[in-house]
């Protein structure tokens, strides 16, 4: 009886090309997975400061529909980046006569924004630009006590700017809200427009960066401004428009509205108001 020369492979070369070859494959989905696991991520960080600009949004909401209280407490979280307020983008509503007869600026003033600079920015290309608005329909406390209703106000701004690639910039503030009222009196049509903005600010120092931890904010509605400008007559049809530059004066958003003449009447009036509602947040503790 002959007994075969072939040998087999030793237990620990099997063993050593086992775990080579395991390794080479969860090296081979690594290369390709990788990007995927960075994307959700960063998706998943950039919804989780979705979630809380919405939250922040509501709480605001409530307080401005439902005083007293003047004041609530929230709790914002963050895992990294920074959170502080800006005022670099501004806002310009300007009337034009549509027969050039004149343009008269009515308001030209910074956009007040709580902002949230993260690095997650796998899901946006340099230079992209998205907003986000608000989650429900909203009440504003109007001049004298009312509410009036509004769609869609808050706006939750997500830009990865060409001039800062490395990071993405959310930014959480408020629309201009254009009410317009229109009313005969014997010759005259009088047309009023009531521009409404829930303004953000605060009375410290404010700027957190690079936590890991909840940070108490205090809310407090410190009240509604009222400016009534002097009625304006005209003869032709009204445009006006209401603007927001960013960086570099780079048009980032633009509202538009539109009075027509009714040549059945002599006389054309538009009364224009700035209503201005007042929020402050401030860190505490």
């Amino acid at each position: 009886m002959k007994l075969s020369k072939k040998k087999g492979v030793s237990p620990i070369v099997a063993t050593i090309l086992m775990f080579t070859l395991i390794l080479a494959a969860i090296g081979v989905s690594l290369v390709y997975m990788f990007p995927s696991i960075i994307q959700f991520k960063d998706n998943s960080y950039n919804n989780s400061v979705r979630l809380y600009f919405s939250a922040l949004d509501s709480n605001i909401q409530n307080l401005l529909v439902n005083p007293p209280p003047q004041a609530i407490s929230f709790d914002y979280y963050q895992e990294d980046g920074s959170l502080y307020f800006d005022n670099s983008k501004v806002v310009y509503f300007t009337l034009y006569d549509t027969a050039s007869s004149f343009s008269k600026s009515i308001i030209a003033e910074n956009l007040t924004r709580l902002v949230h600079k993260s690095t997650n920015v796998e899901d946006f290309e340099e230079g992209e630009h998205r907003y986000l608005k608000g989650p429900e329909d909203q009440d504003y406390l109007f001049i004298n006590g009312s509410t009036k209703l509004y769609n869609d106000i808050t706006v939750i701004n997500e830009t990865r700017t060409i001039f800062d690639p490395a990071y993405l910039y959310m930014s959480l503030y408020y629309r201009y809200c254009i009410d317009i009222d229109y009313r005969v009196v014997g010759t005259e049509e009088i047309f009023t427009i009531d521009i409404i903005h829930v303004s953000i600010n605060t009375n410290s120092d404010f700027g957190v960066e690079n936590t890991t931890k909840s940070i108490p904010l205090e809310i407090e509605f410190s009240g509604t401004e009222k400016i009534s400008l002097e009625p304006i007559a005209f003869n032709s049809d009204l445009i006006g428009k209401a603007n927001i530059y960013g960086e570099h004066h780079s048009l980032e958003e633009e509202q538009a509205v539109y009075v027509p003449v009714n040549t059945n009447y002599s006389f054309h009036y538009l009364y224009v108001n700035i209503i201005k509602i007042n929020i402050n947040i401030n860190i505490v503790g």
